[in-house]
């Protein structure tokens, strides 16, 4: 129940950016720091899409926390902390000039882990104090959400919904 929320909010934000839908808030929260595609509408859409899941779940199979309504903060939280967590490594590679969405070809192997596991260490973090959950927990809830990550990715990319892994 812990990784639905993230897998599901982050593949119907790629339908919406594929499909440029709400345009109106795809606009860069600052095109100089982060580049071109942190926008608006992601800040907006992932947490209500996440918090919308966590419910969804809730109401499904009973709340994971103390509440249906703690559950939906839940998932809002995590959606904002999982495109916050983006933010600083996307401020890194623009001071370092790599272009949004492309890749350094110097540094490519690294930037690929770090762009694979910036919102996962957020995301851990926040379920880590949200749930309270025992380190070994966040150790496995981790490693099977970056392993989740790189092949749902790899899937996206084979539907063209994403541009590369």
């Amino acid at each position: 129940m812990f990784i639905i929320p993230g897998i599901v909010g982050n593949v119907m934000h790629m339908i919406i950016v594929k499909k440029n839908m709400f345009a109106f808030i795809a606009k860069p929260i600052s095109d100089r720091c982060f580049g071109k595609n942190k926008t608006y509408r992601g800040f907006i859409f992932l947490p209500l899409a996440m918090g919308l899941v966590c419910i969804t779940e809730s109401i499904l199979y009973g709340p994971f926390s103390t509440g249906y309504l703690r559950d939906l903060y839940i998932g809002m939280g995590l959606g904002f902390i999982y495109m916050l967590s983006e933010l600083p490594n996307s401020f890194i590679k623009r001071r370092l000039g790599i272009t949004t969405g492309l890749t350094s070809s110097d540094h490519r192997i690294v930037q690929l882990i770090a762009d694979k596991t910036d919102s996962l260490i957020g995301a851990t973090v926040f379920y880590f104090f949200m749930m309270e959950i025992q380190a070994w927990e966040t150790v496995l809830l981790f490693t099977i959400s970056l392993i989740l990550h790189f092949s749902i990715s790899y899937l996206l990319v084979l539907m063209n919904l994403k541009k590369s892994i």
